[in-house]
């Protein structure tokens, strides 16, 4: 068995995957992504309150891949 991420316990590909060889790597934490502000809130007084969002994400990967991490399903 080959030491990529399609055999890799901690790799997992989603049923609704538009592309079928990619999947994320579950082995830590999702890991930030990016943030932004989404809008505004605009109060009576008319102060303007921002509001921030952040992502968190797992890895996208490959099935070919592979790391130092993998493991046997």
């Amino acid at each position: 068995m080959k030491e990529q991420c399609e055999n890799c316990r901690f790799w997992k590909r989603p049923e609704a995957q538009a592309e079928k060889d990619a999947g994320n790597c579950r082995r830590y934490a999702p890991r930030p992504w990016g943030s932004g502000y989404v809008g505004v809130d605009i109060h009576e007084d008319e102060s303007i309150e921002r509001k921030l969002y952040s992502i968190a994400m797992w890895p996208t990967t490959y099935g070919h891949e592979w790391c130092g991490d993998w493991q046997k399903k």
